[in-house]
């Protein structure tokens, strides 16, 4: 009989390190920051913002379909039926679990920190849902935050000032001026930039036409 050999598979060559995701995400996130500190007009301009814009909508497009695929995959290759029941207590358990601690945390920091102290908000102001307010900011009278809009702290909102939805409000807003975006801009300003995105189609369009 012929004596069989074994051989070793070939070691896999170790990643380069800038081709990790989460080390790309890192490093694009502290030259976004060094950017916004350095140049903070280039950070603000109408063009970097649809293009800010246009990625988070993006992200927020293809997460539904992601996480439907990788639960239809893994139910998918599940041979067993009764395998199936486990993994959804333990992710039921799981999310109880995450979820509880934080609400803990949060009421935690919440309490140690003390979000939010210090602030003002003036006579007939409406602050619609999940409005965050951070420390000593002061919001005058007759002001309107729409739902999820966000106020950094030592900020001052004037008085019949108006933030559209899901704005972030980093500085100073002058009485009777409506902001919208993140960060809050002039609001004609942002419509104008939305404007400039939803023509970058038609605009890549003639590009290649001309290329023709």
């Amino acid at each position: 009989m012929a004596p069989t050999t074994v051989t070793k598979a070939p070691p896999r060559a170790a990643k380069p390190w800038y081709k990790i995701l989460y080390l790309q995400v890192l490093i694009a996130i502290l030259l976004g920051i060094v950017v916004g500190w350095l140049w903070p007009n280039l950070a603000t301009n109408d063009w970097i913002k649809a293009l800010g814009d246009g990625f988070i909508k993006l992200i927020k497009m293809v997460i539904a379909p992601i996480i439907f695929c990788t639960v239809v995959s893994g139910i998918a290759h599940i041979d067993d039926a009764r395998k199936v029941g486990r993994v959804g207590v333990k992710a039921l358990i799981y999310f109880e679990v995450v979820s509880s601690f934080a609400l803990i945390l949060g009421l935690v920091v919440g309490n140690l920190v003390q979000v939010g102290h210090g602030s003002t908000v003036g006579p007939n102001t409406l602050l619609c849902a999940q409005v965050g307010l951070a420390g000593s900011t002061t919001i005058g009278k007759g002001v309107i935050l729409a739902g999820q809009v966000g106020v950094a702290g030592h900020c001052t909102v004037g008085d019949g000032a108006m933030a559209t939805a899901q704005s972030g409000i980093p500085g100073d807003v002058a009485p009777g001026k409506i902001v919208s975006g993140y960060p809050a801009i002039d609001n004609r300003q942002w419509l104008r930039s939305v404007a400039l995105f939803n023509r970058l189609p038609e605009l890549l369009r003639d590009i290649k036409l001309k290329l023709k």
